[in-house]
């Protein structure tokens, strides 16, 4: 009997998550949905027992785990990439094993809109933020907390919204697929893949938004995130961020070179401010300031 294709394919990207594999493994067999997926897992070699929990569930769901374990530790781009190249859906998700979805029509859901809007190129959902430790408590992660009324709104969401602040946490998205089986080589400098799908993505079409919460992401000590407000990581954090968007923004030929500039502009003079910089440098990108945030603005009206 054929085995039909694909129509989503979920990518998790996991490390030593023993102690959390489970709910995000939960959350993908749970789903409902009247066309076929798969869920490709990649583990990192992990040290703990986080490869026995991903070789259970694909003994006992062969049709919809399938479980990649590298032999050595490869680097989270690197194993998102090995994901990437055995894509078979027309649509992919994303969601670390350290993260879950709560709602098991959440794809469903997703895939409908999509096939509803093909001038939208991707959408996402509200999720929820949650502290493992319980030291500060739980937020709902959606663009009405962070985007003005006026972006929001519009009822769709743009490249220039997503470099205002990048509000889609990587769990909640839904792609119609557009990068084929291979990414950039410049891609797999950062540690971080899904901003730069996101902007790819959103270069070419509309992004949607379902009001609903579907997913939690866990902040931990163990994650790749954790503590990352320090003066030190702000700094490092800062710098790789801008290469990041100029690398995005050669991908695209340029062809947002006005909307990325702005945020390029804001961003050294973020790092300057961060370094103690009172060089001429920093006394003239502070001049260009006023100019850069009006131009977000526009852009985002």
């Amino acid at each position: 009997m054929s085995v039909k294709k694909p129509a989503i394919s979920v990518l998790c990207v996991t490390f030593n998550h023993e102690n959390f594999i489970k709910d995000a493994l939960e959350g993908f067999v749970s789903q409902q949905l009247n066309v076929p997926f798969e869920v490709l897992v990649g583990d990192d070699c992990s040290t703990d027992g986080t490869s026995s929990v991903i070789r259970k569930y694909a003994s006992q769901y062969p049709h919809i785990i399938k479980p990649i374990l590298h032999k050595e530790n490869i680097g989270a781009s690197r194993n998102f990439a090995s994901l990437v190249r055995r894509i078979q859906g027309k649509y992919v998700a994303l969601c670390d094993g350290d993260d879950y979805w709560t709602d098991t029509l959440k794809l469903q859901k997703q895939y409908d809109f999509l096939e509803s809007f093909p001038d939208y190129s991707m959408c996402f959902h509200l999720v929820r933020q949650s502290y493992d430790d319980g030291s500060q408590p739980d937020i709902l992660y959606g663009p009405g907390h962070y985007l003005p009324d006026v972006v929001t709104s519009r009822n769709y969401f743009k490249l220039a919204d997503l470099l205002r602040i990048n509000v889609i946490a990587s769990l909640s998205v839904l792609y119609r697929w557009k990068m084929g089986n291979t990414l950039p080589e410049w891609m797999l400098k950062y540690n971080i893949c899904d901003l730069p799908i996101h902007l790819i993505h959103a270069d070419i079409g509309k992004i949607g938004y379902i009001d609903e919460e579907m997913g939690t992401y866990r902040k931990h000590a163990r994650g790749s995130w954790w503590n990352h407000e320090t003066p030190a990581h702000k700094k490092e954090n800062s710098a790789r961020y801008i290469s990041l968007l100029e690398d995005i923004n050669a991908s695209l030929n340029y062809r947002n070179e006005s909307d990325f500039r702005a945020i390029i502009n804001v961003s050294k003079i973020e790092l300057a401010k961060l370094q103690g910089d009172k060089s001429p440098f920093y006394r003239v990108l502070s001049s260009k300031l006023a100019y850069a945030i009006r131009i977000l603005r526009q852009r985002c009206s």
